[in-house]
Formats: C-alpha cells, sequence, structure tokens
C-alpha cells in the first residue's frame, strides 16, 4: 500500500513538472540563421531555464530571418524572442502554415533591466548625432505555437534602408 501511494506521488509531481514547464529544461533547440559564409555579425543564443525560453536576436546589418527548431524535447511554457536592435520596422514569425506579422504580435520596447519603456525606437538624435538607448524588443509567442510544431521561422528588419 505505501509503495502504491509512493509510486502515485512520484507520477503526479512527474506530472506537475511537465505541465509546469519544467520538465522541459531538457529540450534542445538548433537554431539555424542566414548570413553570409564566415560572417559572424549576426547570431541567435537561446536562453533556456524553468519551463521558458528566450531566443536573444543580434544583427549588426539589421535584415535577416533565422529557424528555431527543436531537435528533442517539447516547447517550454513560455517563449520568447528579444530583438537587440535600434528599431524594429519589420517583424514576421512563422508557425506550421500560419505567418504572423509585426502588427499581429505583441512586442514591447525594454530597457537593459527588462523593464518595459514608452520608446518606438532604441535610438535618440542629440545634437545631430544619434546614441543607442540600451533595451531590446521583446516578443512573447508562447501562446501561438502548438503542440504539434517543431520549427519556427522569424524575419526581422530593424529600419528600413
Amino acid at each position: 500500500m505505501l509503495k502504491s501511494n509512493s509510486s502515485l506521488i512520484s507520477l503526479i509531481f512527474f506530472l506537475f513538472l511537465v505541465e509546469s514547464g519544467v520538465a522541459d529544461e531538457s529540450t534542445k533547440f538548433e537554431v539555424t540563421i542566414s548570413k553570409k559564409k564566415g560572417s559572424n555579425d549576426r547570431k541567435v543564443e537561446v536562453n533556456q531555464n524553468s519551463g521558458k525560453v528566450v531566443f536573444n536576436v543580434y544583427d549588426k546589418f539589421g535584415i535577416g530571418k533565422a529557424d528555431l527548431e527543436i531537435i528533442e524535447g517539447n516547447w517550454p511554457k513560455k517563449v520568447t524572442i528579444r530583438c537587440h536592435f535600434s528599431g524594429l520596422e519589420g517583424f514576421k514569425l512563422r508557425i506550421l502554415d500560419k505567418v504572423y506579422q509585426k502588427d499581429e504580435l505583441k512586442i514591447r520596447v525594454c530597457n537593459e533591466k527588462g523593464e518595459f519603456i514608452k520608446e518606438k525606437l532604441l535610438l535618440h538624435y542629440e545634437n545631430g548625432k544619434s546614441k543607442k538607448i540600451p533595451g531590446y524588443y521583446e516578443i512573447e509567442i508562447s501562446k501561438k505555437i502548438p503542440a504539434k510544431c517543431k520549427k519556427i521561422r522569424i524575419d526581422w528588419i530593424d529600419f528600413y534602408r
């Protein structure tokens, strides 16, 4: 009887971990970035912990795309993309057959501490010179990803040229 109860408790605890996303820390991602051969001007860093994953996008030239693919495991409960650009003129999210445009997504501008700010651009002009404000554009996409999805694509443009 005691052994049966401990097995039941273990099962309930395991299910709680899976449901809360904690068990998804074992998820392995593969990121494929469009870039010129031999160039290190564009990268996507994956930071994963406690049932969430953050894809940090950096691009010196500001126009690019990346495929974010699960090669093992499941999507965590919370999936966020952070674009570390001065502006975010364009953004597309492709999930299965659905394409979400920038205006269909909730995009927040954050300072370097992660606090939401009311700026549209992370660039200010003073005395004819531009100055970058430390921060990023944050896009929460968790609710858009169905369980059967294993790969998403993001396209970005910081400013139109």
